[in-house]
């Protein structure tokens, strides 16, 4: 399975599995078909997560494209660092092990005190951004599974609800953690960050 997940020609979606990796810290996403995809059927993963929550300095989270995070040739594309005392989460677009003066540093922070809505934006090749919100939501749910069962919530543009660009499921399982799908068609580095914020839910 390539980099991208499995796309559906008509609705452009993709699904993405979150799960631990094996005898290893970290997280792998899998590219799915859907939902019954198994483990094994899915192959190796699309994305891996490389945690450093105990390393000063450095990201709590960094996603990098393929399988293997320690690959010689392996370069990150986004991370994160977990909300400190103002609960605000710095989020990066780029390279931060390589070209760290590269990476475009966002800022993804709860609505008030005890929110689960996040707010966020993603930078756009024009200079401009997207400004965005994780939003919870138990009348929406990943492809196949029903509402109102398990942490979900919903990526939409701030002020409008009614377009979902994607759906991050938790799960709370080791295998298989949380399924994200995203419904948007708008580039590698959207997904990317769509991953990597994620994880801070």
């Amino acid at each position: 399975m390539s980099a991208m997940a499995a796309k559906d020609p008509t609705t452009n979606k993709r699904i993405f599995r979150l799960a631990t990796k094996a005898f290893k810290s970290g997280f792998s996403y899998l590219a799915v078909e859907s939902i019954k995809t198994t483990r094994a059927e899915a192959g190796e993963p699309a994305f891996s997560v490389k945690t450093a929550h105990w390393k000063r300095h450095y990201p709590d989270f960094t996603l990098y494209v393929g399988s293997d995070p320690d690959a010689p040739d392996a370069s990150p594309v986004a991370c994160a660092y977990l909300p400190g005392m103002f609960r605000s989460s710095k989020i990066g677009l780029g390279n931060v092990k390589s070209a760290p003066e590269t990476v475009q540093w966002e800022t993804m922070k709860s609505k008030s005190f005890g929110s689960t809505d996040y707010d966020w934006s993603m930078p756009l090749v024009s200079g401009k951004h997207q400004d965005l919100q994780w939003k919870r939501s138990r009348e929406h749910a990943i492809d196949g599974k029903e509402p109102g069962k398990g942490r979900s919530w919903i990526l939409v543009e701030s002020g409008d609800s009614d377009t979902i660009h994607a759906i991050f499921r938790m799960h709370g399982g080791i295998d298989h953690c949380a399924t994200v799908q995203i419904n948007m068609n708008q580039g590698s580095e959207f997904d990317y960050m769509v991953l990597i914020t994620g994880m801070l839910l």
